[in-house]
């Protein structure tokens, strides 16, 4: 099995200029944090899909009742979509905490410092997605072992800095509210706290019209687009979306069901099944086909929309 190369993942050494399926052969699983740097005790298991000098996109999992004790950060944007279970997400500098049920989101910006736990009886599967870059030169962040901002800890409040919470929009989104939603990304990072998306605050918007479909937006700055497209069954022949593409690379993941994709560049046709992914490079064009008898969800990871 191949080992992850974070930011060129799945390995080459050539430009990326064509579309390709990732399936659960492709997807390799990593252990976070570094066994030189941390107690694996407190460890979780990830499984890397995509890495890119654009986006990092991989899914990693908590067993009931542990938690990842070493605090971690990324100089990018770090989104959570929860696929399955209960996340309670420590902002480790700030004392912020959050609990993501499953179909929530977490935006977390970039230099946040977190870690997490499960408090339930279930395993809790947790969807990742990063931009620009998942780690620096120097890897995984080590230099904040046993800094947690918790009640009755082992350092006291006033070792930590105060910040000034930037506002998230407390109302419903609307299409002008693309590429700053839930807050805008610069100001956003002027402060580490966390930024919650439940079901009822995600941007909703419909995506085209010859064939309209539902789009969920859980998060749209700068750094990256986080979006669900809910392709409905039934219909003349098959429910399809509008073609599509993005000025910048993309990732689409299916967590249940499967999705058909058309490449118009190509002429290609990928069916993205159960936890796998699908590379689009840049500027190509796509549609989603829908063949199946339920409506399928189909997350989206792009710079830009």
């Amino acid at each position: 099995m191949p080992k992850v190369i974070f930011q060129n993942h799945p390995y080459t050494e050539k430009e990326r200029i064509e579309p390709f399926l990732i399936t659960k052969k492709e997807v390799v699983p990593f252990i976070f944090p570094n066994p030189k740097d941390a107690r694996m005790d407190y460890s979780d298991i990830s499984y890397m899909y995509l890495s890119t000098n654009e986006i990092t996109c991989s899914y990693y999992e908590i067993s009931p009742g542990s938690w990842v004790e070493i605090p971690d950060y990324h100089p990018g944007d770090e989104v959570y979509i929860v696929l399955e279970g209960t996340l309670t997400m420590l902002n480790t500098e700030a004392g912020q905490v959050v609990q993501v049920h499953e179909g929530e989101c977490l935006l977390m910006p970039e230099g946040a410092k977190h870690c997490g736990f499960n408090f339930e009886q279930k395993k809790v599967r947790t969807m990742s997605f990063i931009a620009p870059k998942i780690f620096t030169e120097a890897g995984f962040p080590t230099d904040e072992i046993g800094r947690h901002k918790v009640y009755n800890g082992k350092l006291k409040p006033e070792e930590f800095r105060k910040y000034t919470w930037c506002e998230t929009k407390n109302r419903a989104g609307v299409l002008d509210d693309l590429g700053a939603w839930p807050a805008d990304g610069p100001e956003s990072r002027k402060s580490p706290f966390f930024h919650f998306v439940p079901e009822d605050k995600k941007l909703l918007a419909i995506h085209g019209l010859d064939n309209p479909v539902l789009m969920k937006v859980s998060v749209s700055n700068d750094y990256l687009n986080v979006v669900e497209l809910v392709i409905p069954s039934g219909g003349k022949g098959a429910r399809m979306t509008d073609p599509d593409q993005h000025p910048n690379e993309a990732f689409l993941y299916m967590d249940k069901g499967v999705i058909s994709v058309l490449i118009h560049d190509t002429g290609e046709t990928f069916q993205i099944r159960e936890r796998e992914g699908l590379y689009i490079p840049k500027g190509m064009t796509y549609q989603l086909f829908n063949y199946e008898s339920e409506t399928m969800n189909v997350f989206l990871c792009t710079k830009c929309l």
